[in-house]
C-alpha cells in the first residue's frame, strides 16, 4: 500500500511557538509542494496538491529526494513530513504528520495523527520550536499544549516502519518517536470516555 506524502514546511532554527517556513523538503514516495488542504484521489496520474505537480512524476528520484532532505534540515533545524489519508480495501487510513531532523538536537521525532496540514504544521513547528530552543525535553508520558491544543505524548515503538522519510536519513533503528495525542473538544484522549481511534490513529501503547 502506497501513501501519498506531501512536504509542508521546514522550520527555523529561531525560537518561537507557531514557525511554518517553506523548503524543499520532498517526501520519498509522493513529493509535492502543498499551498492548501488539498486531498489527492487514489490512484490519480498526475498528482497534484495545491496545483503543484508530484515532484517523483516530474522526474526527481529517491536519491535526489534524501539529498534535498538533509540539505533542507541543515539549514533550517528540521522538516516536516505529511501523509495523505486513504481508504482502501483494508480500511480508512487518515492522514499523519511527523517532524524529520529532531533526532540530530538529541530528541525523538514528532508524531501527529488525524489534522489536516495547517493544523499538523502549527502543532509540530510549536513542538519543534521548543524543542530546538532547550525549553522543552519531550519524551512519552508527559503532557504539553500546542497551537491551542492540549496533547498526551506515547512512545511509538515501530517508528521505523511507519516514518519512511526518518528511516531514509537515519536508518532503521536509529531514531525514536513519540506522538502527541490530541484532546477532542471534551478533553478526553482517544481511549477515554467512548473510545475511538478511527479519526486518529494511535501508534503506540496505550496509558493503563
Amino acid at each position: 500500500m502506497t501513501r501519498h506524502g506531501c512536504d509542508l514546511t521546514a522550520a527555523s532554527k529561531t525560537p518561537g511557538p507557531f514557525l511554518s517556513v517553506p523548503a524543499a523538503i520532498l517526501p520519498l514516495e509522493r513529493m509535492f509542494e502543498v499551498s492548501s488542504t488539498t486531498v489527492i484521489a487514489e490512484g490519480a496520474v498526475a498528482c497534484r496538491v495545491g496545483g503543484a505537480m508530484c515532484k517523483m512524476c516530474q522526474g526527481r528520484s529517491a536519491d535526489e529526494y534524501v539529498q534535498d532532505l538533509k540539505r533542507s534540515i541543515d539549514e533550517f533545524g528540521w522538516a516536516l513530513q505529511y501523509v495523505e489519508s486513504e481508504v482502501d480495501r483494508y480500511g480508512i487510513h487518515p492522514a499523519f504528520c511527523y517532524t524529520v531532523g529532531l533526532t540530530d538536537l538529541g530528541s525523538p521525532e514528532i508524531v501527529v495523527t488525524g489534522r489536516g496540514p495547517q493544523e499538523s504544521s502549527r502543532i509540530l513547528n510549536s513542538l519543534g520550536s521548543f524543542v530546538a530552543s532547550g525549553m522543552l525535553d519531550i519524551e512519552a508520558g508527559m503532557g504539553c499544549s500546542a497551537a491551542g491544543f492540549e496533547l498526551f505524548t506515547i512512545d511509538v515503538p515501530d517508528c521505523a516502519d511507519i516514518l519512511h522519510a526518518a528511516s531514509d536519513v537515519y536508518g532503521n533503528g536509529r531514531f525514536g518517536a513519540v506522538q502527541t495525542v490530541w484532546r477532542d473538544l471534551d478533553g478526553s484522549l482517544p481511549w477515554e470516555g467512548i473510545p475511538s481511534i478511527v479519526v486518529q490513529p494511535i501508534f503506540g501503547p496505550i496509558p493503563h
